[in-house]
């Protein structure tokens, strides 16, 4: 690292603990830097000249851009993760994989919450892979006379639940029975060939159970189809001093309420990518002044979810980019040790149904063999 990358380094470390404009008289004496105060202003005006760093006010210090930020990521920055990851991080997200009965859907949701304790920032979910799975079945639990929770699971363990209060007009049999058809016709049909193939058969269905009944049941993978967002820790938008500014404070809500958007821009846009980790930044006051940091969550070959870290660009990116590696590095391996688990199982069921049909056919075939010797005999005789 040469003298520049140094300075560089400095002034976004003490700006994103303080928000400060940093001046070259504090960097000199916070910082171990064998040069004065002079020749580090002197390396500042140069890198303000090369659009790394703003200078606020005549008087004032200078401030990371979004140039500064991309390039500490990808040349400067620390990789190491053991100096990074937090004991209790560790530990916490350990409890949580260790709970073998838990859905994925819950292992992401509750790695999520802990994400957004331990950085202080926004952190959301997506997943909308239901197109890639194929339903297993549907379960239907009565609550009361009047009401119902049906909870579709997928052939990956996902779940959708909703609950449903019917009229008089329709009882629990009802549904019980459509459900049995429903689940005879669909159970190993993927997902996005569901609603095509419920319309094409729609008057099959109908004659198994009113209409009130199929629209819900419809209503149930319409939902499941479209993709699903959670965030956590939105208030913390309100804590970064870039927020306290209205204009991009209702930048950055409006994001909250178009996520999709927001993805497709840092699928299109990334500006850096670290082992999977992909990094959009935006400075410019039109867009909003956020950061966002995303990384993908596999099931076997194929992106399960994806998570997500929004803050101001005045982010520590060591530890949001470690953090995120190590999280994906944890799930993709729960959620693997799952797959090869029930990989296991079906293996072991097909193992045990093949020796089965072979021992069905050896004893089927002494039995013909025996039945066969008496007619021999008689024949002989």
């Amino acid at each position: 690292m040469n003298r520049r990358e140094e300075i560089l380094k400095f002034i976004i470390k003490d700006f994103v603990k303080t928000a400060e404009p940093v001046a070259s008289k504090t960097l000199a004496k916070k910082n171990k830097l064998k040069c004065s105060s002079a020749t580090i202003r002197t390396e500042m005006n140069k890198l303000e000249k090369e659009g790394f760093l703003k200078k606020i006010h005549n008087s004032s210090g200078r401030v990371p851009l979004k140039k500064a930020y991309q390039y500490y990521i990808s040349h400067i920055r620390n990789h190491n993760e053991k100096n990074i990851i937090d004991k209790n991080f560790k530990k916490n997200l350990r409890e949580i994989i260790d709970k073998k009965m838990l859905s994925v859907e819950n292992v992401i949701n509750n790695s999520c919450k802990i994400l957004a304790e331990m950085t202080g920032l926004v952190v959301f979910s997506s997943n909308n892979e239901a197109n890639n799975e194929s339903l297993k079945k549907i379960v239907i639990s009565p609550i009361s006379n009047n009401s119902v929770s049906v909870t579709l699971f997928t052939n990956k363990g996902r779940t959708e639940k909703k609950t449903f209060i019917f009229s008089d007009e329709v009882n629990i049999a009802d549904i019980t029975d459509f459900i049995k058809i429903f689940n005879k016709y669909f159970s190993g049909t993927l997902i996005k060939e569901i609603i095509p193939k419920m319309k094409s058969i729609k008057s099959m269905l109908l004659l198994h159970g009113k209409r009130i009944i199929y629209k819900a049941v419809l209503e149930i993978f319409l939902d499941f189809m479209e993709k699903h967002y959670e965030f956590y820790g939105k208030d913390k938008v309100f804590y970064y001093p870039e927020f306290q500014d209205v204009r991009r404070l209702r930048k950055v809500l409006e994001l909250f309420d178009n996520p999709t958007q927001l993805e497709l821009e840092i699928n299109k846009s990334a500006d850096n990518t670290i082992n999977d980790v992909d990094i959009y930044i935006s400075d410019k006051e039109k867009e909003g002044f956020f950061s966002v940091l995303s990384v993908p969550i596999y099931f076997g070959e194929e992106i399960n979810s994806k998570i997500f870290l929004l803050g101001p660009p005045r982010m520590d990116y060591d530890k949001a980019i470690n953090l995120l590696n190590y999280l994906k590095k944890e799930i993709n391996n729960y959620l693997n040790v799952l797959g090869g688990e029930k990989n296991k199982c079906q293996k072991k069921s097909k193992t045990i149904s093949s020796k089965m049909k072979t021992n069905k056919q050896i004893a089927t075939a002494r039995q013909k063999t025996k039945l066969k010797k008496p007619t021999t005999n008689i024949n002989q005789k």
